[in-house]
């Protein structure tokens, strides 16, 4: 039988944890919105400067005596530029996985919470109710709210979603990163309608983030911040 001096504690010792796991989630998901916007301008440029390259060899310079020294010249700035924009995908492609990776650690400690029974007891100070296990099957955890409504099994939940979500949006926008690099760092016989068309959906799906459903984290967000009564996590 847990008392209600146990419930008080585990109450005020989740609404902090719960807080901490969300204003985690949310300043990474800001972080992300800034790595995702730099991450297309990274692709376009690489993209660009790629084609760019292509079209060098075919210029005319009007008869030049130097036109193939001009020529040379360019490609090398051309290609010394596109090698540092293909650096600068890969390093925004690690960072938005970072943040990712933040969230997931956020998520997984409020599910440790959960799952691990994680209740202090009056009876003895400093310890805790043993974790889920084959002895012990189900959470020690009270089943009422932390804050207002939400059980802590639901904001476990809803955190679990927010991450998946972005889980899902890096595997895309990583398997497109590799493929854009591959594209402009090995192919010599794609042509430039072949690139287009892969910047065109790369692009497009960094712009529309097909794998984050926006409605559905306003709502998550709504429930929220009437769960916990501030806009601030």
């Amino acid at each position: 039988m847990i008392s209600p001096a146990d419930i008080r504690i585990w109450r005020s010792a989740m609404q902090r944890k719960s807080r901490t796991a969300f204003n985690v989630l949310h300043n990474s998901e800001a972080k992300w919105k800034r790595y995702s916007t730099e991450c297309k301008e990274a692709a376009v440029d690489t993209v660009n400067l790629y084609l760019s390259g292509r079209q060098v060899p075919s210029l005319s310079l009007c008869g030049q005596p130097d036109q193939q020294a001009l020529c040379t010249a360019a490609l090398l700035k051309l290609t010394k530029q596109m090698a540092q924009s293909c650096a600068r995908l890969t390093s925004v492609l690690d960072s938005l996985a970072g943040e990712v990776a933040c969230m997931r650690v956020a998520a997984s400690n409020m599910e440790e919470l959960y799952l691990g029974g994680y209740l202090p007891s009056t009876s003895q100070t400093g310890s805790f109710y043993p974790p889920v296990s084959s002895v012990n099957p189900t959470p020690t955890t009270p089943s009422g709210s932390v804050f207002n409504v939400l059980s802590l099994k639901t904001l476990v939940s809803l955190a679990c979603e927010y991450v998946t979500m972005y889980e899902n949006e890096l595997n895309v926008k990583s398997q497109l990163g590799k493929d854009l690099l591959s594209l402009v760092k090995e192919s010599e016989s794609a042509g430039e309608c072949d690139v287009k068309a892969c910047l065109d959906v790369y692009t497009s799906s960094l712009l529309v983030e097909p794998m984050i459903d926006t409605r559905r984290l306003e709502e998550i967000n709504t429930m929220l911040d009437n769960e916990f009564k501030t806009n601030s996590y």
